[in-house]
């Protein structure tokens, strides 16, 4: 663990590692198509009907994959990358800044 944390805050990256994570968000996109195709067949069935659990789950699984999808595609181990995280001002005992 310690090895990967330093990995991350040096900024080396496996190229290995980038791909595959490019490639899981290739899969998200069409785990998101199929959903999203499936949903709108689905949902325009000539019987109007209420949304049923796998409707409402395709909807969820659409909307993850596309949102996963498209972060982990675009921007690969990046998403990993530490940020500096500013520091705070001091607060008194009532809760303010001063």
């Amino acid at each position: 663990m310690k090895t990967l944390l330093r990995r991350l805050e040096t900024g080396n990256r496996h190229w290995a590692a980038d791909i595959a994570l490019r490639l899981t968000g290739v899969l998200l996109l069409g785990l998101f198509a199929l959903a999203a195709m499936w949903l709108y067949r689905s949902v325009h069935q000539a019987p109007q009907h209420p949304a049923r659990a796998g409707e409402l789950l395709a909807g969820l699984v659409a909307v993850q994959g596309w949102c996963l999808g498209t972060s982990l595609l675009a921007v690969g181990q990046g998403l990993f990358e530490l940020a500096p995280v500013p520091g705070r001002f001091p607060i008194d005992a009532k809760g303010i800044s001063r």
